[in-house]
């Protein structure tokens, strides 16, 4: 085994063992970000150009150049380095990438690395991260919003699962180290309404393997590694390669040839054993049947029990499956209406009309489904269908922030799963219940069960829960204050949705991942996680959604100083307000009101911050609303202040401080401050920075800090001032305001030469934001 090493700076990349060591401590990286490091310093002798690292690391090129830009910003951070000192990765302009650090190398057999992420290095799928609230320049929210919000996301995900109607008798396990079972889409040559057999045979023999024992992912993961557009088929089996290890494919076709359907399937086992059977009926889910039985037999397995369904019903339900599975939900609803009474209250059929409803937003026609489903006499004897019908109604609930409700029916389902082998339903029931305990705050329980999940996930082979519950674990890592260990868990999450195909996922993990990074002062991170959003934006059609990716990028473009950019991105997302909630585009107004400001309209931005606080709940512990009323506060500087904001004030001020956003603390102190209440001023402020200490994040405690330090300086305590400034100034080489405190300091105290490096670093900073003259000028000798 290939024991290479190379070192640079405090830093050890060992790519066999996919560990990077800083100093003695292990520091590894996602997955994506360990292989560009890899790939570039195992050819640090060239520069490798942006396809090549591409196809490296994805194993395609049809990558978006923003999606490359963001990963090479994370191995640069991975390794101490970013996009303007380039000590490490270097930028070729035109080309790609060139590792330029000096590297010492140590390998036990002089064995040549081998390319990260190639068939001889397969890439681990450790998890990685998720969310939280933001700052001046976030789209900001409350944390019980953030919690309900990302909550809703990860509890749809039983609508991509339970499609599968697997037979209710007890099925042999899969051994959790054998290989998966891919069965593909098949390829249909009939008369036309014949096309549905594509995915809905391609179901059914994927659940006769399932009933066998063999470890069979479900077919959505399949069909998101599969359907994306520009795979071809080498690209399709190294994207199942990476996900699923070495699978055992097994691909086919359903021909019609006059009366008869054939149906042939084809694989070829790790020895590489080549196995082809073939089945002809009239009945084209008769032959799917027995050419699944068939090819168990070739493989050494006993065929299940038939499935209780027969005949048209169960034609339907494959057709009505394979609908679904295809997000075709008009049709699947016109087969429904097509149904006969007696044909809509079989258990399996009235089952994936309960899943219908749910995916066109009938919640209450799902929940009433689903529980006429449960108490069905018939229904209590199939645990398999009585635990998914429980996992479905929990997510109902779940919609509609039942989240007690919601655990009772998790709990339900995990009873009645018992001992089942069933690890992707297991799997979903417990990841729902964790979700269900985190909002209730009950850390220690979600962790637990999200863990378990994680684990049915593996044996399922299911990469969407896998990805999800990824997701899980950042929001809980958040929701603890965890913010950098969420992080990682979200990248991860987002990677694996992106490689699945699944768009609305993606964007669902890119918004809070956006947060975060803001969160952190990582703004050119999160100006290219806008970028992947922003690429993303013509398949949103959710307006409120649209208005959302417009003012993440606003806010990025605004805090790397590229303000016109940033103003015309709000401009142009204006014609959306018409068609969003009050409550989703509340949002917008809070950015166009710190905008703005930062602009210099000071009537705008109070005008903008008064849209937002009319539909604003007071709530003094939210994050975002306290950003809007400091910016309406800093708006009405130096002119008459509004009775309403002095009652939103005095509201706050009442209250305990530790209850109170740090941002409506400065507000409270820069009233003050007007007010020329020296001794209220400062009191005010050491609450806004012990508020913002308590909760150690970092966008929290820069405002604190530049606030207080900023009158400080004005009134005239330079020394007090240095103090504090020292606090945000490991933060001054990527954020502006800390920056500019910084040469504020130091003009104060000097020394001319540290004022000076201070002034050039705040102009690299700057963008189109100005500096005043009077930090220009240099410090007195």
């Amino acid at each position: 085994m290939n024991q290479a090493e190379y070192r640079f700076g405090p830093y050890r990349l060992l790519p066999a063992a996919r560990e990077l060591w800083r100093g003695d401590r292990l520091d590894t990286p996602a997955r994506l970000v360990f292989d560009c490091l890899a790939y570039l310093v195992q050819r640090r002798d060239r520069a490798v150009g942006r396809d090549e690292l591409v196809a490296a690391i994805w194993g395609r090129v049809d990558i978006a150049e923003a999606r490359v830009s963001e990963l090479v910003v994370r191995a640069r951070r991975a390794v101490g380095d970013d996009g303007q000192a380039q000590r490490i990765i270097r930028t070729v302009p035109g080309f790609g990438y060139r590792w330029i650090a000096e590297v010492a190398t140590a390998a036990d057999a002089g064995v040549e690395p081998a390319a990260a992420g190639g068939r001889d290095a397969p890439l681990d799928d450790r998890p990685i991260p998720l969310a939280a609230q933001p700052r001046r320049s976030l789209r900001p929210r409350a944390a019980r919003v953030v919690i309900a919000a990302a909550l809703a996301a990860i509890i749809a995900l039983p609508l991509w699962h339970w499609q599968r109607s697997r037979s209710e008798a007890p099925t042999p396990a899969a051994a959790a180290d054998a290989p998966h079972a891919i069965v593909l889409p098949l390829r249909i040559e009939g008369p036309s309404g014949s096309q549905w057999l594509r995915l809905g045979a391609m179901e059914l023999i994927a659940e006769r393997l399932s009933d066998a024992g063999l470890r069979v992912p479900p077919s959505e993961s399949v069909l998101g590694l599969t359907r994306l557009d520009g795979r071809d088929e080498q690209a399709v089996r190294i994207a199942l390669e990476r996900t699923f290890g070495q699978p055992l494919l097994i691909g086919g076709s359903a021909i019609r040839a006059g009366s008869q359907w054939q149906v042939g399937l084809e694989t070829t086992t790790a020895d590489g054993v080549q196995h082809r059977v073939e089945a002809t009926h009239r009945d084209a889910i008769e032959a799917a049947r027995q050419a699944g039985d068939l090819l168990l037999a070739a493989l050494g397995r006993l065929p299940p029990p038939a499935a209780d369904e027969r005949g048209d019903d169960e034609e339907r339900l494959r057709q009505i499956q394979a609908a679904l599975l295809a997000n075709q939900l008009d049709v699947a609803q016109a087969l429904f209406d097509q149904l006969a009474p007696d044909q809509a209250q079989r258990p399996a059929i009235a089952y994936q009309q309960a899943r219908l409803h749910l995916l066109t937003g009938r919640h209450s026609a799902a929940q009433a489904a689903l529980s006429a489903l449960i108490a069905a006499p018939d229904v209590r004897a199939l645990p398999l269908l009585l635990g998914k019908a429980h996992t479905l109604r929990a997510t109902v609930q779940f919609r509609q922030a039942g989240f007690a409700a919601a655990e009772a029916d998790f709990d339900a389902a995990l009873v009645a799963l018992g001992d089942l082998d069933a690890p992707a339903e297991r799997g979903m029931a417990l990841s729902g219940r964790g979700a269900a305990r985190l909002a209730a705050r009950r850390f220690d329980e979600a962790a637990l069960d999200l863990g378990r999940a994680r684990m049915e996930f593996e044996r399922a082979g299911d990469a969407f829960g896998l990805a999800q519950t990824d997701a899980n674990f950042g929001l809980l890592e958040s929701q603890q204050g965890r913010i950098e260990q969420a992080l990682p868990y979200l990248a991860g999450a987002a990677d694996r949705f992106e490689s699945l195909g699944a768009v609305e996922r993606l964007l669902s993990v890119l918004d809070p991942l956006f947060d975060l990074h803001g969160l952190l002062l990582q703004w050119p991170d999160a100006l290219a996680t806008s970028d992947r959003q922003w690429a993303l934006r013509e398949r949103v059609r959710d307006p409120g959604q649209r208005l959302s990716l417009a003012v993440n990028r606003s806010t990025a473009l605004a805090a790397l100083g590229r303000l016109r950019e940033a103003d015309q991105v709000l401009a142009d997302a204006a014609p959306l307000l018409a068609r969003t909630p009050p409550t989703a585009a509340r949002y917008y107004h809070a950015q166009r009101a710190r905008l703005d400001l930062t602009l210099g309209r000071p009537a705008a931005a109070a005008a903008a911050a008064d849209r937002a606080l009319e539909v604003w709940p007071s709530e003094p512990d939210d994050w975002l609303r306290g950003q809007v009323v400091l910016a309406r506060q800093r708006a009405a500087a130096g002119s008459t202040r509004s009775a309403r904001l002095d009652a939103e004030l005095d509201a706050a001020a009442a209250r305990d401080p530790d209850q109170v956003a740090p941002a409506l603390l400065i507000a409270l102190a820069e009233r003050a401050a007007a007010d020329d209440a020296p001794g209220e001023t400062e009191r005010r402020y050491a609450q806004a920075l012990a508020s913002a200490s308590r909760r150690g994040v970092p966008v929290d405690l820069a405002a604190a800090v530049v606030a207080q330090a900023g009158w400080l300086l004005a009134v005239g305590r330079s020394a007090d001032a240095a103090a504090l400034a020292g606090r945000v100034a490991p933060w001054a080489d990527r954020d502006f305001e800390c920056a500019l405190l910084q040469v504020a300091v130091l003009q104060a105290l000097g020394p001319q030469r540290t004022w000076s490096a201070a002034l050039r670093r705040t102009q690299a900073l700057a963008g189109e934001r100005a500096i005043p003259a009077a930090l220009t000028r240099a410090p007195a000798a």
